[in-house]
């Protein structure tokens, strides 16, 4: 037996409202308007923007407890997400261009294919405590080469948009 959904209460939800208009990014904060008050697709992809890099990748800390700037797998996958979530089509242009940035960081291992999560310019930059920093052989050699993570989460973003792959 599951317990059902909690639900807030319309003055819980009201003051975490406030607290995310307030002090939250202009992303999520377009986001919330989407997803909860009618607010337009466009003002999420304007508050999008800020975070691509000009080779087509993003960065720019989208991913928050990665700072770097630096475009990265991780704030890519991040920015698929809210793209998918707007229904995007395959035509929009931070769509094309993330996917082939993607496309170009896909490495072939012997263990197979694997995008890494951060690219090694990403540690001279604040991020998030973890223990001891690791470097990028041994973040591959923790996390299976990243042979499942982003992977399978790659590959379900991109089912959505089969026109911008080979």
């Amino acid at each position: 037996m599951t317990a059902p959904a909690a639900r807030l209460s319309p003055e819980a939800f009201a003051r975490a409202r406030a607290f995310l208009l307030e002090r939250g990014r202009p992303l999520e904060a377009a986001r919330f308007r989407h997803a909860f008050e009618g607010g337009e697709p466009e003002a999420v992809l304007a508050a999008l923007r800020p975070y691509r890099n000009a080779d087509g990748g993003f960065g720019q800390a989208l991913a928050p407890d990665v700072r770097a700037p630096n475009s990265s797998v991780l704030a890519t996958v991040t920015a698929l997400q809210v793209l998918h979530d707007l229904n995007v089509p395959a035509t929009e242009p931070l769509l094309a261009d993330a996917v082939a940035w993607l496309r170009t960081q896909l490495r072939v291992e012997p263990s197979g294919s694997v995008w890494p999560l951060l690219p090694p310019e990403a540690e001279a930059h604040p991020h998030a405590p973890g223990g001891n920093p690791l470097e990028p052989e041994e973040l591959g050699r923790v996390f299976g080469s990243f042979q499942v993570n982003p992977r399978a989460k790659i590959v379900a973003w991109l089912h959505r948009w089969p026109a911008l792959l080979p």
